[in-house]
């Protein structure tokens, strides 16, 4: 599988430990890029360039540097999920419904916290944190799923298995830079 099938494309499978790679990687990838916007928009404060990113509310230009920035992150996450979830012979349709949810919520502001005291607490606050609980929950299943559970043995209905198990080995890692 090339680098570009590997990070871009949604056909096939993948290994665990190819997932957490490229995972990890596009993830550092990620944190740099949102370091240096950090950079761009807070130079005078060391202390805000690790924040998170921009929500919605933030300034316009802030705003959009980091949905540039979460657009292609977000392509490559979903197409490792998609492999990933075709090795576990599932579909990709509730791991990518899961991961778009998670990222459009991210864009959301975080709802007053609850030490104000309930009576000062909004519908809208309630609904913000049912949303991280939601997305605390569907991250956990993803990262199970994906990152721990292991793949079917041999050949499934996405192709041949990437560990070689059942037949000849259909990717390699080292595959990807050739």
């Amino acid at each position: 599988m090339t680098m570009k099938d590997m990070l871009f494309g949604f056909e096939g499978r993948i290994r665990r430990r190819d997932w957490w790679l490229w995972s990890i990687a596009t993830s550092l990838a990620y944190a740099l890029g949102l370091a240096l916007v950090g950079l761009a928009f807070y130079s005078d404060a060391w202390d805000q360039v690790f924040v998170a990113p921009a929500v919605i509310g933030s300034p316009p230009a802030e705003l959009a540097a980091t949905i540039v920035l979460q657009a292609p992150m977000l392509w490559v996450q979903l197409a490792l999920a998609a492999k990933r979830a075709h090795d576990r012979a599932n579909s990709a349709r509730v791991v990518i419904a899961l991961n778009v949810i998670s990222v459009v919520a991210s864009f959301l502001p975080p709802g007053r916290d609850i030490a104000q005291g309930f009576e000062q607490v909004a519908p809208a606050d309630i609904a913000l944190w049912a949303l991280g609980a939601f997305n605390v929950v569907a991250g956990l299943y993803v990262l199970i799923v994906l990152g721990f559970l292991d793949g079917t043995p041999g050949p499934n209905r996405f192709g041949r298995s990437p560990k070689g198990i059942g037949g000849e080995r259909a990717d390699v890692a080292a595959d990807v830079f050739t």
